[in-house]
């Protein structure tokens, strides 16, 4: 049966509202229909929420599309003969079902509309105000006027405003103040009938001084007083007395973090393989989200250090690795967690390489195995260039059958691909996948970001970076469904409640299972900060860290210190511990020789005593000499033997177990600490104090140079792994500075 022949044989079709938020709240009507349907149409999130079955003959097949054509393309090609098209909030009420509606009475199919509970009703029933009265006013896509909104609550009295993030409550009471109507009670709802509901009922006056006053903090990372979505509702002559700092809601109060866990939007962003376009997409993204007053949150899957400095150049804050190999999901959500207090209003996480590329060929630390445990909703990021529509639906497709539950991916968006090309592309994979396509990002060579052996080059060498990425923002802006992203970030459920803080040192007489030098102790967390100042390298040369376990470490009581190996000619003042992390010295090795009087300082600091971790390029730098591609030797801090020369291939690459064969500076003998390693250079002198060992098992290699002042070698650690090898180390430094 052809499908236009499927159009002239009309179906059932119920429009119900499942809601403003929450899918469970449903009218018995609502149930009645979706018992009645055959199968089962909506937004994922709607569709997730609903039970596997609902009455008789459960199991019915479950269709994730929200374009009205897309819709109607299914119902018409389907062999069911009655469906359920699942909507949010209220569409007897709203117009946002009217043209889906009208697109399937006019191809013939028999339409119900199913009232629902609308987000007006649900406000106003928790304010105890009467909805039938109140004016709806939508704002979306639209700046505020201040005439139409002020007339609007003089005429109607009480007005619902659908806001955006154009249009916020803060926005809308500060140009209501201006007009005179700052003593009119306002009610903003944030996520409602979710767990972490926020109601906030106070003068409108209230509300816009509490925005300038957050305004005013931004700078310091003040949070706005309410994040996206959110709705206001204004009772001009409705209400009386709705002074400051008074609620009209008797027993609704602010959310707080609590056992129903932490709100935080996020979203991650993966792809089907590496060189997708990930870290330009993310990039474009946050700047994007950052125009919009979110600030946002950057996290990276994995153990790579160059994709956070590019995240780090966007947002201007902190980013952090989520790297389930060196720590588990607890620390992971506690990661995320710590940047909602911070007053972060969106986290973004980019994947690394494949979505379920892991260890050893499994999905073992992979960004599906990260997303999974923090449960954060996937954005799959889908390169189509040299690509038919109906190949990347079946890339689609293949991706969210692989693991229950789609893999959590929620949403797609194409890569490269013409914008004339895009309307093919999302009906061929919505059609044949039901997942959402919630944009595009066409090719454009001006924001191409280059790499060289070890990757992308590094953000601060990218000229213009700021300028590439804005045009990304631009691109996006056009091309996006940016309301709809942050419908699914805003969907993910609470963190956990109270996650284990990996930067929190434990009590050292509780240390962690299987770990005798875990926890660091509360006296020394409890030093004055700046006490044991410790010098890291940090310019063009080395730049690999990982900034979470810095934080660890000055969280011990330690003062980083920062320098250049490249132009400084001595140690920070006072410095008593050393880091030289990884990064480019390959690239730097003429500047880094002739700089003799920081070589020599190192190589004197070094010989001394003072406790030292060099990892990688900061193993290189100590080396006697280090050769560049074409083979020139250069002359090094000297501070060990070995020459370090360029071999054709990675060097023992990835993740390893190192154990300690005796007592060091950050393990005891038999402790192991896990790390990797990615490097192109390697020394004719490794070290042989530790041995790395790919899996249980598997044969061992001697590697890094250890005593009791120095870590020195190839793999590259994170601190969470074993907070306790971060305390022994401040303790030395601690120890070294107390000499006379």
């Amino acid at each position: 049966m052809s499908a236009a022949d499927r159009m002239e044989n009309p179906k059932k079709v119920f429009l119900a509202g499942m809601g403003p938020g929450n899918p469970r709240l449903l009218t018995e009507e609502a149930r009645d229909a979706l018992r009645e349907a055959e199968a089962w149409i909506g937004a994922q999130r709607l569709l997730d929420a609903m039970p596997e079955e609902e009455g008789p003959g459960g199991g019915r097949p479950r269709f994730a599309l929200i374009g009205a054509e897309e819709i109607a393309y299914l119902i018409a090609s389907r062999e069911e003969r009655t469906f359920c098209v699942l909507l949010s909030g209220d569409p007897s009420y709203f117009s946002g079902a009217r043209r889906l509606g009208a697109l399937l009475s006019d191809a013939g199919h028999d339409v119900t509309v199913v009232s629902g509970i609308s987000s007006l009703s649900y406000l106003c029933a928790k304010a105890g105000v009467p909805w039938e009265g109140v004016h709806s006013l939508s704002l979306h896509g639209r700046e505020v006027s201040a005439d139409r909104v002020a007339d609007a609550v003089r005429r109607h009295g009480g007005v619902f405003f659908l806001t955006d993030s154009h249009s916020d409550a803060r926005a809308i009471c500060g140009t209501l103040a201006a007009a005179g109507l700052g003593g009119a009670a306002a009610i903003v709802g944030e996520r409602l009938s979710l767990a972490d509901e926020r109601i906030t009922a106070a003068s409108v006056a209230d509300i816009a001084d509490a925005a300038d006053a957050a305004g005013a903090g931004d700078a310091a990372g003040a949070k706005p007083p309410f994040a996206h979505p959110h709705v206001l509702l204004v009772l001009g002559d409705r209400v009386s007395d709705c002074g400051a700092g008074k609620s009209m809601l008797s027993g609704v109060g602010l959310h707080e973090p609590g056992a129903e866990g932490t709100p935080f939007p996020r979203v991650c962003v993966s792809a089907a393989a590496s060189g997708s376009g990930k870290t330009t997409f993310v990039c474009g993204l946050l700047t994007l989200l950052k125009r919009r007053g979110l600030s946002p949150a950057a996290f990276k899957c994995g153990p790579d250090y160059i994709d956070p400095m590019f995240h780090r150049r966007m947002t201007g804050a902190k980013t952090s690795n989520l790297d389930l190999f060196f720590f588990g999901g607890d620390e992971a959500n506690a990661l995320l967690a710590g940047a909602a207090a911070q007053g972060c209003g969106i986290g973004v996480i980019e994947g690394a390489m494949g979505f379920f590329d892991g260890i050893g060929g499994t999905a073992e630390a992979s960004c599906w195995d990260v997303a999974s445990r923090t449960r954060t909703p996937v954005l799959l990021l889908v390169d189509a260039k040299g690509a038919a529509a109906l190949s990347v639906a079946a890339t689609v497709l293949g991706f969210t059958r692989l693991r229950e539950d789609g893999g959590g991916i929620r949403g797609v968006v194409l890569n490269r691909i013409p914008p004339e090309s895009f309307a093919l592309y999302k009906q061929a994979v919505e059609h044949e996948t039901g997942v959402p396509v919630l944009g595009y990002l066409p090719e454009d060579a001006f924001v191409r970001l280059e790499s060289r052996h070890l990757g992308l080059v590094t953000a601060a060498e990218v000229q213009g970076l700021a300028e590439k990425m804005g045009r990304v923002a631009d691109l996006l802006e056009q091309s996006l469904d940016v309301e709809a992203l942050l419908a699914l970030a805003g969907a993910a459920p609470p963190l956990p409640a109270d996650p284990a803080d990996p930067a929190s040192p434990a009590d050292p007489a509780s240390p962690a299972p299987g770990d005798p030098a875990a926890g660091a102790s509360a006296d020394l967390a409890a030093g004055a900060p700046g006490r044991i100042r410790v010098a890291i390298a940090r310019d063009d040369a080395f730049c690999f860290y990982y900034e979470d376990s810095l934080a660890l470490l000055e969280k011990l009581g330690a003062e980083l210190a920062p320098f250049s190996p490249l132009t400084d000619k001595a140690l920070p003042e006072g410095a008593c511990g050393l880091i030289l992390g990884g990064g480019y010295p390959e690239l730097h090795l003429p500047r880094l020789s002739a700089n003799t009087e920081m070589r020599e300082a190192i190589r004197a600091a070094v010989a001394g005593g003072m406790p030292t971790i060099a990892e990688c390029g900061g193993f290189m730098y100590l080396q006697g000499q280090v050769c560049d591609a074409s083979g020139q030797a250069y002359e090094m801090a000297g501070a060990l033997p070995g020459r370090c020369a360029r071999k054709d291939r990675l060097q023992h690459f990835g993740y390893a177990a190192y154990k300690a064969k005796q007592d060091t500076l950050l393990l005891k003998a038999g402790e192991e600490m896990r790390g990797h390693e990615f490097h192109y250079w390697n020394s004719d002198c490794p070290g042989a104090d530790f041995t790395a060992q790919k899996k249980p098992g598997a044969p061992g290699r001697d590697c890094i140079v250890a005593t009791g002042s120095l870590h020195a070698g190839f793999p590259h650690f994170h601190f969470y792994t074993k907070p306790g090898a971060a305390e022994r180390f401040v303790r030395a430094c601690e120890s070294w500075g107390a000499q006379p």
